[in-house]
């Protein structure tokens, strides 16, 4: 149980009370809802983790998983229904939950053994160099899974010109972030689909 109350919209602030009451009630979010000032950016940076990265759902998923094996199991508790929804399996969960790592295809072997040792602070160099290029797309106009994005130009970097719903200070509305958040999980499975897995005992 966190020693400060998990925040409802109707006893926060007026400054995250509207963004507090459009996103899921998770308690890490009724929790960070206490720092006023930090709150809406967070959202912001938690909405880019879960629907801008370039890199592969499953991995990305698998890596959260193993954050919460090893040592969060609140995120673990959190993440197994968004792994199953972006092309991780049952059978991987239940193996990994029981850490066994020998069935995993390569590039997911190789991102649970990393985070392993991320978290035992044993990332040396050996372990580290043949690990960057595959699984971490250096293109960020590339999607996994669908090739080049078609607003993709020589300045990833740059969104594409379009408009979209803002909040105060032209931040993102809270509740565009939960759509966003929403749609990415519901088109994991063919974002996956698509993706070219490598072989592995859950294939």
């Amino acid at each position: 149980m966190a020693r400060l109350p998990y925040l409802a919209a109707a006893d926060a602030p007026l400054v995250v009370a509207a963004a507090l009451a459009k996103v899921p009630p998770l308690n890490v979010i009724t929790l960070l809802a206490h720092a006023d000032t930090a709150f809406r950016p967070w959202l912001r940076f938690s909405g880019a983790l879960l629907t801008k990265l370039a890199l592969d759902p499953a991995l990305r998923e698998l890596a959260i998983l193993q954050v919460g094996h090893l040592a969060a199991r609140y995120e673990w508790d959190q993440h197994v229904p968004l792994a199953l929804t972006v092309g991780v399996s049952q059978p991987e969960i239940d193996a990994l939950d029981r850490g066994l790592l020998d069935g995993f295809s390569p590039d997911r072997r190789a991102v649970l053994d990393y985070v392993a040792a991320f978290i035992a602070d044993e990332v040396d160099d050996t372990l580290h160099a043949p690990r960057r290029t595959p699984v971490l797309p250096r293109d960020r106009g590339v999607v996994p899974g669908r090739g080049p994005r078609p607003d993709a130009g020589p300045n990833h970097d740059r969104a594409p010109d379009r408009p979209r719903p803002t909040g105060r200070r032209g931040c993102p509305a809270p509740q565009a972030m939960s759509n966003r958040v929403q749609r990415n999980a519901t088109a994991g499975p063919s974002v996956q689909r698509n993706a070219v897995r490598q072989p592995g005992a859950f294939s």
